[in-house]
């Protein structure tokens, strides 16, 4: 009788423990259930002014947003998910198909449920926007503790017209720093061939304009990596751009 007592109690306090842990996750699932939607509802009207903020759009300019898959099949096909069809290439960038679209996406999720419910392997493999006076596309790189999501936009002559930092965990007062337009607007005006032969120094820039090096990005002092990042960021996210758009949209592409 003496052994039963402890372990009665045990008992109770385990089932009131457990009881507890379920309540609570009921609750923080029925939290998540009705703010998620809202909450990236949020997201996509944000995303949406800052692409248009970048190449200075109106709010009645039209901005397109193309996501692109790759494994469809789960063969060596890509495909380009426009408002009106949906275009497959091989990987040579020879056209395939194109599978019209009837539906009106109201997000990227009913968006990737449209080209998995066709192609079940597909994976979302990247997006960009196009809009009258330029494209503006995403680009992701690593930075000092975590990935930074980088929005870089092009004018038609593929000249960088602004670059925005979408999402980022780097450190308060140092990393963070790439967010400031003393560092982002060093980009801007640079066209792709420039870009990519720029180098990153560590900052300060001088402050008299004259003294400052040709074909340099002075990074943010004390935080070199997240300046390396975003500079690796915007490069490889304008050489993403071009090739993607010498595929689904080749007149677009300016020569070099």
């Amino acid at each position: 009788m003496g052994r039963r007592g402890p372990l009665k109690e045990m008992l109770k306090i385990t089932l009131c423990l457990a009881t507890t842990c379920l309540v609570a996750g009921a609750i923080v699932g029925g939290v998540y259930f009705f703010t998620e939607p809202a909450r990236r509802a949020s997201q996509v009207a944000g995303e949406g002014e800052r692409v248009r903020s970048l190449l200075g759009l109106k709010a009645e300019e039209t901005v397109i947003e193309v996501r692109r898959y790759g494994d469809l099949k789960g063969e060596d096909f890509i495909g380009y998910l426009f408002p009106e069809s949906f275009d497959l290439y091989d990987l040579e960038g020879l056209p395939l198909q194109k599978i019209p679209v009837k539906e009106i996406f109201q997000s990227a999720e009913e968006k990737d449920r449209f080209v998995k419910n066709r192609f079940p392997e597909a994976e979302f493999a990247g997006r960009f926007f196009i809009t009258p006076k330029g494209y503006v596309t995403e680009s992701v790189q690593y930075g000092f503790k975590s990935p930074i999501r980088i929005f870089v936009a092009l004018t038609p002559d593929f000249e960088i017209g602004g670059v925005e930092v979408i999402s980022h965990e780097e450190d308060p007062g140092l990393g963070d720093e790439i967010t400031k337009p003393e560092f982002k607007n060093q980009f801007l005006g640079l066209n792709a061939k420039e870009l990519q032969a720029i180098k990153v120094v560590k900052g300060p820039p001088p402050k008299n304009s004259k003294e400052r090096l040709p074909k340099t990005i002075y990074g943010v002092t004390g935080a070199t990596i997240s300046s390396k990042a975003i500079t690796e960021g915007v490069q490889k996210g304008v050489s993403q751009l071009r090739y993607r758009l010498k595929i689904a949209l080749p007149k677009e592409v300016p020569d070099e």
